[in-house]
């Protein structure tokens, strides 16, 4: 997970939106309905 991070919660739901600094992954789903970005 990268240095930084985005909380969201709504409906029920809390989503984690993060960075990486791992290459694979980016833009692809990769586990858990969670998605890869670079950051």
């Amino acid at each position: 997970m990268g240095h930084h991070a985005i909380r969201l919660a709504a409906y029920g739901g809390v989503y984690l939106l993060h960075g990486t600094n791992a290459d694979f992954g980016i833009g692809m789903r990769v586990s858990s309905g969670l998605y890869s970005s670079a950051g």
